[in-house]
């Protein structure tokens, strides 16, 4: 009897000592979760607008609207790019801070020599989360006109 007692005994505390270590791990998955959730939801950068302007040198500007569902310092678009047909970083533009408030949000950078010859170019936008992806635009060099590309996924050979 002593012996099915302290069997019972063990396996008490065997579960009490389980529960007491498993919980918090439990829980602490559950928050870490929770709190993580919506950086991963907030999804690829998408250019949804471009406008390039070619100066009288010869050079070009471009105005690129993005729209990321920025979650803060953690989670933001922080870049996008002018790229060749081939995937050649012709432009990058940094941008520095979260803009949480601020959707889609336009920034422009001006200067960037396209060399002779393309009659196209690719705009790209990134986050640190995902990297390059979501909705990418090219914008024909002759006309100005810009239009949707299904993915940035075939210029993976780009990305730094």
């Amino acid at each position: 009897m002593l012996n099915f007692k302290s069997q019972i005994f063990k396996r008490f505390l065997a579960a009490k000592f389980f529960a007491a270590f498993t919980a918090p791990a439990l829980i602490l998955t559950l928050v870490s979760a929770l709190t993580l959730a919506p950086q991963a939801m907030a999804g690829e950068v998408d250019v949804v607008q471009v406008k390039a302007d070619k100066d009288r040198s010869g050079m070009w500007s471009f105005s690129v609207s993005l729209r990321h569902d920025d979650t803060g310092w953690d989670h933001y678009a922080d870049n996008w790019e002018v790229l060749s047909p081939n995937g050649e970083i012709l432009a990058e533009r940094v941008l520095a801070h979260p803009h949480v408030d601020e959707q889609p949000f336009t920034r422009s950078l001006s200067d960037i020599k396209i060399p002779n010859g393309l009659t196209y170019v690719i705009l790209r936008g990134r986050d640190g989360v995902h990297g390059y992806g979501g909705q990418t635009m090219r914008v024909d060099l002759l006309t100005g006109k810009a239009e949707i590309i299904p993915s940035a996924s075939t210029l993976e050979t780009a990305e730094p």
